[in-house]
């Protein structure tokens, strides 16, 4: 089942998923990349799980590009893992754009832009529940039921 929302529930559907700390941060087919952030406060194991998939992305920190989507496929590889063990300190999403700003400690930031207008989703986060949130076609925000989604990554 899928529904649409708007972007005040995507923002506050992800509010929670701020001070979360990064694991698993993986280059998965083509560009596409994974994240999954995890509470380290001992009393929660949810996660949230965040899959890139057709956008271009790139993550800076507060002086230069360090690595982005087109880059060779080798250094994207050797780069990723240094968003491991980072503290998300706040998330953004740019409305129609769908556009994704992940904040994180040390002045690290991910950038993510649509690359297509239809067609294809942008990028999915997978929340604590087993939902998706979903980005894209276009300019759609929708929830999908775990069990309608195909498997990410």
């Amino acid at each position: 089942m899928k529904r649409d929302i708007g972007l005040d529930e995507a923002c506050h559907l992800l509010e929670p998923a701020v001070h979360r700390t990064v694991r698993a941060a993986q280059l998965g087919h083509g560009s596409f990349v994974t994240l999954s952030l995890v509470n380290t406060d001992g009393y929660s194991t949810s996660e949230y799980y965040l899959w890139v998939y057709c956008a271009g992305w790139n993550v800076s920190d507060r002086e230069r590009i360090m690595f982005a989507s087109e880059d060779d496929r080798g250094h994207i590889a050797a780069s990723v893992g240094m968003l491991n063990d980072l503290h998300l300190e706040s998330i953004c999403i740019d409305y129609p754009s769908l556009s994704l700003s992940l904040v994180f400690a040390e002045g690290v930031t991910m950038s993510v832009v649509a690359l297509c207008s239809a067609g294809y989703e942008h990028w999915m986060w997978r929340l604590p529940s087993g939902e998706w949130l979903v980005a894209g076609p276009g300019t759609e925000l929708l929830i999908e039921e775990e069990s309608t989604r195909r498997s990410a990554g």
